[in-house]
C-alpha cells in the first residue's frame, strides 16, 4: 500500500517538473487571474442582490 502511494507521489512530482516551465508563466499571470475572478464574482453578487 505505501509503495503504491510513494509511486503515485513520485509520478506527481515528475509531472509537476515537466510542467514547471509552464508554471513559471502561470505564476506571472496568477495575480491578474485572481483579480479578474474577484471582480466577476463581486459583479455577479451585486447583480443578484439588486434583482
Amino acid at each position: 500500500m505505501t509503495s503504491k502511494i510513494r509511486f503515485l507521489s513520485i509520478n506527481m512530482i515528475n509531472s509537476m517538473n515537466k510542467l514547471l516551465p509552464v508554471g513559471k508563466k502561470v505564476k506571472k499571470y496568477l495575480p491578474f487571474f485572481i483579480i479578474f475572478k474577484l471582480l466577476t464574482f463581486t459583479g455577479f453578487l451585486t447583480y443578484l442582490m439588486n434583482r
